[in-house]
């Protein structure tokens, strides 16, 4: 029995599965007055937690399921697609209103079964397609008489998500949707082919389809273009039509006597949830699910118009985008989208594993708030995922020390040419640099010289307060914006360099962890150590063999203890087993997870990891820890005496004290690491205290959100050079 009998003033919705799409339904449920947010549900306990105090909500586990579905009157479901019957089917069970994103199912015998309880039960179950909402269909719409030819193509970078599926059920679905309903004739004849080509599934796929009426209609759909496109062709016997989704424009051939004329078809650009707004607002919560509003229409609602086509700045206008940035930041965004509008130019260069990730996060950002700009440069798996346009993979050619950057001298001369010879053709507005200063340093020399027009943002400083403070005075000459992660770097700039644009926005990390998330009390947490030997392969080779030893050495000392071994993909877990196997340590056990989330880190007692920026990732986990590091002795040597600072972890730095046990190099010994070791696993006290210096670290490294405040201060720096 539906819940909508208590008429009540307001909708109480859920949403089960808040990953990429899910957390966009909460975000605009959240925002209407006439609906609630009445709960979450995920099969990550923390992810729930983190979307539910951010919307002021209700976060549900697996065992409150049934109390979830308790406080909902209709729930939106976006999990991975395998999932959906499954859930779909105990949300109609419960007499609940249901919203699925795209596809329905992953079998057509599944979404009959669905849609046949939803009939029966007198329940409204809906699919979101969310171009329905786009204001070019409606222009089409408009002008259509009787197509007889219909061409579709909807290309976009690999995603990266979503590849449990095909590119059918992923984007074709959309084209294949709008062109039924624009036909409105039986299909006659199919002819398909479609390819994998990065995932298990078709990857790119071409379909042309026969209508009964004589209609044709031919779609191609890639999610490994380079660039995104969204456009429709529509042929019929008075004009030719051609309209673009993306940009919310269109254009109309018609003939003329002997000419052929062509005009601009008004399209009133709009993003779905200002288009729909209007609507919602002046319906009765009842009238909204149970009345049978266009599948469509409440889909652009739970998405927030993501992937509509919409104009971001319409969306932060509208007080629906740009979540936490209204006024002054939208007509910022006005203002920078005329300085850089059209064929406007990022190039983004990354050259190691942690750099890759970061800039792929800024590239996601940086998109929304320059949706019309390209974006392209090096980097690695991430900024490709995220849709950079790659002149070739740098991260995976990154080396370590001096020596290592000797012996490739050569290899990265050739990579250095290749990316100053691609900027010289590209001429692009920006270039932005992210952290690897020996490539970039040298690189911003050579642009500056020869791309003077290019305005250069750095993100991640180089540590030139660490190792060469005079270089600061060559960068304020050339670095137009310089964004810093911690907290003292502005005020070390601002001493050394006065007038140098330096601004601190935050470290990026703080994106992936609920730093208000509780802390597991010591004596719950499980008999578990964390090994993390770093992400490049010299480091994986120098710590292992060290770290297997440790962990052979404390397995003998503590019955029950677990290990588990974080790699930072499948290259680097493969070169891990390699290691195992060769030290002779299959017996112990020791568990691999390739990828990892820093949710992995939450429960463990104790870990052995690698300098760099797992030891940060520790201290938000707030997992005690031994920071190790092992390199070339010559480079060591000669790192220690550029180096004038008393520790190497960034903790350390930060804090402005020893707060975790640094072993370097000759000290990176596992009959070292055993008896550090074995003190915080067997006393709380010491593990405590550890964790409570840990707290202190990570609250001087400001607040969340340091990529959308990295793209804030490079929209205001290229206002003000307009």
């Amino acid at each position: 029995m539906s819940s909508y009998s208590n008429q009540t003033s307001v909708t109480r919705v859920g949403v089960i599965g808040v990953g990429h799409m899910g957390k966009e339904h909460a975000r605009v449920y959240a925002s209407f007055p006439n609906a609630k947010l009445a709960g979450v549900f995920d099969a990550d306990p923390e992810t729930a937690r983190k979307i539910a105090k951010q919307h002021q909500s209700t976060a549900y586990s697996t065992e409150s399921f049934g109390a979830f579905l308790e406080a909902v009157d209709g729930v939106s479901l976006a999990t991975p697609t395998h999932a959906h019957f499954e859930i779909g089917r105990k949300v109609l069970e419960a007499g609940r209103h249901l919203l699925v994103e795209k596809p329905i199912t992953n079998t057509t015998e599944e979404a009959t079964t669905l849609v046949a309880m939803a009939k029966e039960r007198n329940l409204v179950l809906q699919v979101g397609h969310i171009e329905r909402f786009n204001p070019v269909l409606q222009a089409l719409e408009e002008r259509l008489t009787r197509p007889r030819f219909i061409e579709a193509h909807r290309l976009s970078p690999y995603p990266g998500r979503s590849t449990d599926i095909s590119v059918v059920m992923d984007l074709m679905i959309h084209d294949l949707e709008i062109i039924l309903h624009l036909v409105q004739s039986p299909v006659q004849s199919i002819d398909a082919v479609g390819l994998p080509v990065l995932s298990v599934s078709e990857d790119i796929a071409n379909v042309r389809i026969r209508f009964e009426n004589g209609c044709v209609a031919n779609i191609t759909t890639s999610r490994i273009s380079p660039e995104k496109m969204r456009k429709i062709r529509v042929f019929q016997d008075d004009a030719y039509l051609s309209l673009d989704y993306q940009k919310q424009e269109g254009e109309i051939y018609r003939k003329e006597g002997e000419s052929i004329t062509r005009d601009k078809i008004p399209v009133t650009k709009r993003g779905a949830v200002e288009a729909a707004a209007p609507v919602f607002r002046g319906l009765h919560p009842e009238s909204v699910i149970a009345g049978g509003i266009g599948g469509s229409w409440h889909t652009c609602l739970a998405t927030g118009g993501v992937d509509c086509g919409g104009d971001r700045a319409q969306f932060t206008q509208a007080g629906l985008g740009a979540e936490g940035r209204e006024g002054d930041a939208v007509s910022m965004e006005r203002e920078g989208r005329r300085m850089i509008r059209g064929s406007a130019m990022f190039y983004i260069v990354a050259g190691e594993a942690s750099g890759d990730r970061h800039g792929a996060e800024l590239l996601r950002e940086l998109k929304k708030s320059y949706p019309e700009s390209s974006f392209t440069g090096v980097g690695g798996r991430h900024l490709r995922n995220a849709g950079q346009e790659q002149l070739f993979d740098l991260a995976e050619h990154a080396v370590v020390g001096l020596t290592d950057v000797l012996l490739n001298y050569f290899k990265f001369k050739r990579f250095f040419e290749r990316v100053l010879a691609d900027m010289r053709a590209k001429e692009p507005e920006v270039l932005i640099l992210i952290d690897f200063p020996g490539f970039n340093l040298r690189l911003l020399e050579r642009v500056k010289a020869e791309l003077p027009n290019t305005k250069v943002v750095y993100y991640i400083s180089p540590q030139v307060w660490a190792w060469k403070a005079g270089r600061a005075k060559k960068m304020a000459q050339q670095i137009d914006l310089l964004l810093v992660i911690f907290p003292f770097e502005k005020d070390w700039f601002a001493e050394k360099t006065p007038g140098f644009r330096v601004e601190w926005v935050g470290h990026p990390i703080l994106d992936r962890w609920d730093v208000d998330r509780a802390v597991t009390p010591w004596r719950e947490l499980p008999q578990r150590v964390l090994l993390l030997p770093g992400s490049r392969r010299k480091e994986i080779t120098a710590h292992m063999p060290v770290f297997v030893e440790t962990a052979r050495q404390l397995a003998g000392y503590f019955s029950g203890l677990s290990f588990v071994i974080l790699a930072a993909d499948a290259d680097a877990e493969r070169l891990i087993q390699k290691e195992i196997q060769k030290a002779g340590a299959e017996h112990l056990g020791m568990e691999i997870r390739s990828g990892y989330q820093l949710t992995h880190l939450s429960r463990a007692r104790l870990a052995l990891v690698a300098s760099g920026t797992a030891t940060l990732e520790c201290a938000l986990a707030g997992v005690p820890m031994l920071v190790v590091y092992k390199t070339n002795p010559i480079t060591y040597w000669i790192g220690r005496r550029l180096v004038k600072l008393e520790f190497l972890s960034i903790v350390n730095l930060i804090a402005g004290k020893k707060v975790v046990p640094e072993f370097l190099q000759s000290k990176a010994r596992p009959e070292y690491l055993v008896e550090a070791a074995k003190l915080l696993l067997e006393s709380e006290e010491a593990s405590e205290g550890m964790r409570g210096n840990l707290g202190t670290v990570v609250g001087k490294l400001g607040k969340a959100g340091a990529n959308q405040e990295a793209v804030v201060k490079i929209r205001e720096f290229l206002i003000s050079h307009l």
